[in-house]
């Protein structure tokens, strides 16, 4: 009854009991990494559970968490989660990691709570961030978020406003302190102070913000970059070249054909009239 703490990670569960934590009136922190379980049903029960951490398990959702009302901490990253509970209800979170997952879609209809400091959600296939969804947190909150790695393709304006969220870099660099623009990259998939948002030439990079590698960058940072207008106009003139060249082959090399035709269809009446010609009486 007076355990505090409870580590169980990288153990082979074959299933945990979660209803046995009704009666663990002091348990205030539960690890359960890489314990395969799929499942956390009963957790609800935890009467003075604050930080839970679930990562590299089986989960597909984790809705009995928004239950657990005292929760401080919670790490679910690289699970199933192909979505998320909202969050209005848990007064005291204060961290979300659910990095690595399969969350999807937008986040409509989930609400973080005033208290939050840190969200992380890269990694995932989310398609939009509404502004509602961060009605609850103050202005003036100092918010940690990566939203870097999903399918994002555009930030409401509002969220650009919060001048000191991901440690003010938002205040200085506007979205890019979110999330570098479409057609750039960084290695946090957002501008910081020691992270330019980089242009880059990959196709995938021109799809989504917030991309964190370039298979094909422009220019290293520090040198003399090219316009993106110039390097698409090089691109596009290669290929007309290219295009150019082909043709040019294949047009010589159907000529050399045409001729090794004629010569072939000639060959035997060449050879007819050089046979020797004989008079009748020289016959026998």
């Amino acid at each position: 009854p007076n355990l505090s703490s409870l580590t169980l990670n990288s153990n082979p569960l074959r299933g945990f009991d979660f209803n046995l934590l009704e009666k663990s009136q002091s348990l205030k922190e539960l690890n359960l990494d890489a314990t395969g379980i799929s499942s956390i049903e009963g957790i609800h029960h935890s009467p003075s559970l604050e930080a839970i951490s679930l990562r590299f398990n089986k989960l597909q959702q984790i809705t009995e968490l928004s239950m657990v009302s005292t929760l401080k901490s919670i790490r679910v990253s690289h699970n199933q989660l192909f979505t998320l509970p909202s969050f209005d209800n848990l007064q005291n979170l204060q961290t979300i990691i659910a990095d690595n997952n399969n969350i999807s879609g937008g986040l409509d209809g989930i609400s973080f709570p005033p208290n939050l400091y840190y969200l992380d959600l890269s990694n995932n296939a989310i398609s939009s961030v509404p502004s509602t969804s961060f009605s609850a947190v103050p202005s003036s909150a100092s918010l940690h978020i990566d939203l870097a790695e999903n399918q994002i393709d555009s930030l409401p304006v509002e969220l650009c406003d919060k001048g000191k969220w991901n440690d003010g870099n938002v205040g200085k660099f506007g979205c890019n302190g979110l999330l570098c623009g479409k057609g750039h990259y960084s290695k946090y998939g957002r501008q910081t102070s020691d992270s330019d948002c980089d242009p880059c030439n990959s196709v995938s990079s021109f799809l989504f913000l917030g991309a964190t590698t370039c298979a094909n960058p422009i220019a290293l940072k520090g040198s003399n970059s090219m316009p993106a207008g110039t390097v698409s106009f090089l691109v596009i003139m290669s290929i007309i070249l290219f295009a150019m060249l082909l043709m040019i082959i294949v047009g010589i090399r159907r000529q050399q054909q045409r001729k090794e035709a004629e010569r072939v269809f000639l060959a035997p009446t060449r050879q007819y009239r050089d046979r020797p010609q004989f008079e009748d009486n020289e016959i026998i």
